[in-house]
C-alpha cells in the first residue's frame, strides 16, 4: 500500500513538473482533478500491471542493459495520459515524464519506507 501511494505521488508531481517547466510542449493538463486522476491511473498501472510487463520483457531488458525499462516507463506514462481526461502527453513528454516519475517515486518511497522501518 505504501508503494501505491508513492506511485500516485510520483505520477502527480511528474505531470505537474513537466507541464509547468516545459509548458505546453510536453504535457498539458486542465485542472487539479485531471492531475489527481492521472496520478491515480499511473499509480494503479504501475502497481498492478508493470511487474508482469517487466517480468515478460526481462530478456529484452537484459539485452539492452536495462534501457528497455525506460521504454516501459514511457509507455505507462503515455497510457495513463491517454486514459485520463484532461491530460495530454506527447511522446517526448512520456519519455521525460516516465524518467521523472520513476525518480520521484524512488525518492518518496525511500522517505516513506525509512519512516516505517524506524517505528
Amino acid at each position: 500500500m505504501i508503494r501505491l501511494v508513492a506511485y500516485i505521488a510520483g505520477g502527480m508531481v511528474a505531470v505537474l513538473l513537466i507541464g509547468t517547466v516545459f509548458g505546453d510542449r510536453l504535457a498539458t493538463y486542465d485542472d487539479e482533478t485531471a492531475v489527481l486522476l492521472f496520478g491515480a491511473a499511473l499509480g494503479a498501472l504501475t502497481f498492478l500491471v508493470k511487474p508482469l510487463v517487466s517480468l515478460i520483457s526481462l530478456p529484452v531488458t537484459c539485452l539492452t542493459f536495462g534501457l528497455f525499462a525506460l521504454v516501459i516507463n514511457a509507455a505507462f506514462f503515455a497510457l495513463a495520459g491517454r486514459i485520463t481526461p484532461g491530460v495530454e502527453v506527447t511522446w517526448l513528454g512520456a519519455f521525460v515524464g516516465g524518467i521523472t516519475a520513476s525518480m520521484i517515486t524512488g525518492i518518496v518511497f525511500s522517505i516513506i519506507d525509512d519512516e516505517t522501518v524506524k517505528e
